[in-house]
């Protein structure tokens, strides 16, 4: 009878120890991943802040690329006259050449300032996205 209760006392000290080295090893690998996570938790605000900062700089530099100012009120009245004179100079007898590529030079012109001007009949965006 003391056998058997020997028995059953030697059988719980061993499972109440494997539950006890179990809780440890959980505790310590619970431990172990809550500093990798903090170790993550400081790099990563400032590696989103990076990745803001290159976001905002590359927005800008393609922003640049495709914003551009509207012409002036003397810029339009200089091309507008630079164009006016092309089509008077076409109809004086002068240039016989001219007559029939005026609207060639017309076009190139207008094709020089097309973003300028559409910038200036459309206007500029007022808001950007980001």
């Amino acid at each position: 009878m003391t056998q058997n209760y020997l028995l059953i006392f030697t059988f719980e000290f061993v499972i109440s120890y494997l539950i006890i080295y179990s809780l440890i090893k959980a505790n310590r690998w619970v431990n172990k991943k809550q500093r990798y996570i903090e170790e993550i938790s400081i790099d990563l605000p400032e590696y989103l802040e990076q990745c803001k900062k290159e976001l905002k700089a590359f927005n800008e530099r393609v922003k640049a690329q495709f914003t551009h100012e509207p012409l002036s009120a003397q810029e339009l009245g200089y091309l507008a006259g630079n164009i006016f004179t092309d089509i008077l100079t076409s109809r004086v007898p002068i240039f016989p050449f001219k007559n029939k590529f005026f609207i060639f030079s017309v076009l190139s012109k207008l094709w020089k300032y097309r973003h300028r001007i559409r910038a200036t009949v459309i206007g500029q965006p007022t808001k950007t996205i980001l």
